[in-house]
């Protein structure tokens, strides 16, 4: 899959989470069920492109990211920070997962985390991101 594909396909899921939720009330975006670890629309949304960010940005391409996936379980908020949120996470995948140049192939990368290899979900903009890593 080229990276463009990936992008593609990153843009079009986060349209489709964003358009479905412009179906809710404002006052139902963050209703929780009553029920035990139930978590509301907005909570998970939140969580989904926290959790892009951190594949994308953080584990595919060695930006740094601070996470605390707790917290994203604990949020509440409205429809425009979370498209805010949304389209920053794109803006920022955008460059970082754009196909390499010559420069870029020629620059020595590390691993993030220590060194520990990509898991095979992030392998294939791993090798393509232009951040360095």
């Amino acid at each position: 899959m080229l990276t463009s594909d990936i992008l593609a396909t990153l843009e079009r899921l986060s349209s489709q989470v964003l358009a479905e939720l412009e179906a809710v009330p404002a006052a139902a975006l963050n209703w929780q069920p009553p029920l035990h670890d139930a978590n509301s629309l907005y909570v998970i949304a939140q969580h989904t492109v926290a959790a892009g960010e951190w594949l994308t940005l953080h584990l595919a391409c060695g930006q740094p990211y601070t996470r605390d996936r707790d917290a994203e379980f604990r949020g509440q908020g409205d429809l425009a920070a979370l498209r805010t949120r949304y389209e920053a996470w794109l803006a920022a995948a955008r460059p970082a997962v754009s196909p390499p140049d010559g420069a870029d192939l020629a620059e020595v990368r590390r691993l993030p985390d220590g060194g520990k290899p990509p898991s095979s979900v992030t392998s294939a903009a791993f090798s393509s991101c232009r951040v360095p890593y």
